[in-house]
């Protein structure tokens, strides 16, 4: 049996061993559990940046079709806003001078207004899921006045008197009322795609 210094020893050299051991573990868990923790954050960091991607790409892609679709407008609403009063101008101008050229003017804008209703339609068609619904709302209501039948048979019933086959006279006031109607709804939709842009700015 060992005497008390060589048990004492044994102790010591037996607790420096654990200690070393217990060390070594220690940081060897450390280690384990920060390279766990730090390959867990790279994971959803990486997830997090991935599910950001994805929504900026999508909205950039729904506000391009948006934006699209305001674009190809614009030059029907540059059109249709003069053309409109020109229907009056030149309907007048023939009842007042009997002018060959206005005949010639209105049978222009009249074709020319009826080619651009379904151009415009297909538009609104295609771009309809991309936007707001106040403005997609709008646009149709526009497209309903300027196809309403009344209306489009008044307008053709002009072009018969100005090529003499029907010699009734123009109600320029009815011509009137045809134009602003189509006028305020092109105002509507104008200010309603001014005010989406204005707020999409301001985000």
């Amino acid at each position: 049996m060992p005497d008390s210094k060589e048990l004492f020893a044994i102790i010591g050299e037996g607790t420096i061993f654990v200690t070393i051991v217990f060390f070594l573990l220690k940081t060897f868990v450390v280690k384990y559990i920060d390279k766990a923790v730090e390959t867990s954050f790279e994971k959803t960091t990486l997830r997090l940046s991935n599910r950001l991607n994805r929504k900026t790409i999508a909205y950039e892609f729904l506000l391009k079709k948006e934006f699209d679709f305001y674009e190809r407008l614009d030059p029907y609403f540059a059109t249709l806003v003069p053309m409109v009063q020109d229907f009056v101008y030149w309907a007048d101008e023939f009842q007042n001078n009997n002018s060959e050229y206005a005949k010639k003017k209105y049978k222009k804008l009249f074709f020319k207004y009826l080619k651009i209703i379904p151009e415009m339609k297909n538009i609104c068609v295609m771009f309809q899921p991309y936007v707001p619904k106040n403005i997609s709302e709008a646009t149709v209501a526009l497209l309903r006045n300027m196809q309403l039948r009344p209306d489009l048979e008044y307008l053709s019933f002009v072009a018969k008197v100005l090529y003499g086959k029907n010699d009734e006279s123009i109600d320029m006031n009815k011509m009137q009322e045809i134009t602003e109607k189509v006028l305020k709804s092109v105002a509507l939709v104008e200010a309603l795609i001014k005010n989406r842009v204005t707020e999409l700015s301001q985000e």
